[in-house]
């Protein structure tokens, strides 16, 4: 009997898999098409009210606002993203609005090719210092945190799946190890069951010990929130225990930082002699 169920669940995870992916796919093949297919009329439409409204900007500063208005819209609409999904219906008009926004900057640029905007600056702030530790580091760990974007919805997924459906209890202990165990997957390994390069695996370390000193002051936070309202708790195993995990994944975190830097410098300082 038990056999069956874990037979049929796993034929129920098997199959949703199967038809999230295939759904996925045909998704980004459909959307993929109807975008080829707008976006000639779009970038005409754009162009047209690009040129009426860039005519209209005499001055840098009023594109200077421009700039700053989109800038914080952008930041706005992640924003109420975060706070509610409903949010992501209105990512179509936002989309048509970042391109009339870009090609009236692209226009006005055009018309006035000294003027250096917001974006300009930042690029070229970026290309001076990227030789620099930091500035390198935070554009590689950047495109890793859209790797461990696509992490955590492996995992949630995974979760929602043992969730949705009824296990025998000792499976319910598979789900507990799939943070770590995946997660430790995620950082060594490439999908082909390769090693990954040394500096790629220093970036996606930082990022998990990032991540486990969040997730602990999180729950140490809300713990400590309810403790008094619990009187038998014991207060010092409770902070011994927050303090015990937190200065393992702080020291973990700054051992990681320490070695990939020492080993950034050693590498340009090789460089140079060479």
């Amino acid at each position: 009997m038990v056999q069956n169920v874990i037979l049929n669940n796993l034929l129920i995870v098997l199959g949703s898999l199967i038809l999230f992916s295939v759904a996925s796919i045909l998704f980004i093949k459909i959307a993929g098409l109807a975008f080829d297919k707008a976006l000639p009329y779009g970038k005409s439409v754009c162009k047209y009210i690009s040129l009426k409204i860039a005519s209209r900007f005499k001055s840098k500063y009023r594109m200077l606002i421009e700039e700053l208005i989109f800038s914080l819209s952008v930041l706005m609409f992640a924003y109420l993203i975060s706070l509610n999904k409903i949010f992501v219906i209105l990512i179509f008009p936002f989309a048509f609005y970042c391109m009339i926004s870009g090609s009236i900057m692209a226009t006005f640029k055009k018309q006035n090719i000294y003027y250096v905007s917001i974006f300009e600056w930042f690029i070229n702030l970026f290309n001076k210092h990227k030789e620099k530790y930091l500035v390198n580091r935070i554009s590689i760990f950047l495109k890793e945190l859209f790797a461990a974007y696509i992490l955590l919805v492996a995992i949630l997924l995974s979760y929602i799946l043992f969730l949705a459906l009824k296990w025998p209890e000792e499976w319910y202990f598979i789900l507990f190890l799939i943070f770590p165990f995946y997660s430790n997957f995620w950082v060594y390994f490439t999908y082909k069951i390769k090693l990954r390069d040394e500096m790629q695996i220093n970036i996606r370390r930082i990022i998990m010990y990032l991540a486990v000193i969040i997730i602990v002051l999180i729950d140490a936070y809300q713990k400590y929130l309810t403790f008094f309202k619990i009187a038998e708790q014991n207060f010092t195993y409770f902070w011994l225990n927050t303090c015990a995990v937190l200065f393992i994944g702080i020291e973990r975190l700054l051992k990681a930082l320490s070695d990939d830097y020492w080993k950034y410098k050693k590498q340009k300082t090789m460089l140079k002699d060479s």
